[in-house]
């Protein structure tokens, strides 16, 4: 008998232990089930915030897309009006510099028609200094006949003075 109520005890004892195994099974299992729910709602949430955090990327790379084409033409833009600045300043500078040349190519000329005309000018006074010499030794020479005649007709005078005295 004492075998017995031994057994039964190991028995009761032995289905008290798979109960309370079962209960801590089951316990562990809620707890588990319960750190299943809460990971799903983490991983939901961090799908939603991935998903939002995608959008935002994508909202993002196509603002910054649009700022770099939109600074790309602004510059381009700035490009195009300083090269169209500077060849508008080049062609003025061209014309300028055709002025200048189209200027001093007059003034060379108006110089070497004067510098012809004084050449000229030179050749007559040269001419005429030519001329006024040849004059001047002629009446030199003139001077000097008329002169030779006065001192000749001087001298036959006073020949005939001391004649007729």
């Amino acid at each position: 008998m004492q075998l017995k109520k031994c057994i039964e005890r190991l028995e009761t004892e032995r289905q008290i232990a798979i109960a309370e195994a079962k209960q801590q099974v089951h316990e562990e299992k809620e707890r588990k089930d319960g750190e299943i729910l809460r990971l799903r709602s983490q991983a939901q949430s961090l799908g939603q915030e991935t998903i939002q955090l995608k959008e935002r990327i994508e909202k993002l790379e196509k603002a910054s897309t649009n700022q770099v084409e939109k600074a790309r033409a602004n510059q381009l833009a700035k490009a195009r009006a300083i090269f169209k600045r500077f060849k508008a300043e080049k062609s003025e500078a061209i014309a300028k510099r055709k002025s200048r040349l189209k200027e001093y190519e007059n003034k060379m000329k108006v110089e070497k028609e004067n510098l012809q005309k004084q050449g000229n000018d030179f050749q007559n006074m040269e001419h005429e200094v030519n001329e006024l010499q040849t004059r001047l030794a002629q009446s030199e020479e003139n001077f000097k006949k008329m002169n030779k005649q006065h001192i000749c007709t001087l001298l036959e005078r006073s020949e005939l003075c001391m004649l007729v005295r």
